[in-house]
């Protein structure tokens, strides 16, 4: 499990995982975004602590990444 710290800004899954990240509170971060990636060589399943763009649960595939931005109310994947 993993806690979002406001000072991250890229977070590297590079050992198997199943995780739980808790999201830092979207209300005091405006624009703030986060990098996920997956480092490792399969799939890691992440639930995090709020939905983002309606969903809470992702599975990222090796080498596949997911950013994330706050808007001052909630998370959503930045592409």
């Amino acid at each position: 499990d993993y806690t979002l710290n406001v000072s991250d800004d890229v977070i590297i899954f590079d050992v198997s995982v199943n995780a739980l990240v808790s999201l830092p509170d979207p209300t005091s971060l405006v624009g703030k975004a986060f990098s996920i990636i997956n480092k490792y060589t399969s799939t890691a399943d992440l639930t995090f602590s709020e939905d983002i763009n309606g969903s809470s649960t992702f599975t990222l595939t090796p080498a596949q990444n997911l950013t994330i931005l706050t808007d001052g109310t909630e998370y959503l994947i930045y592409e």
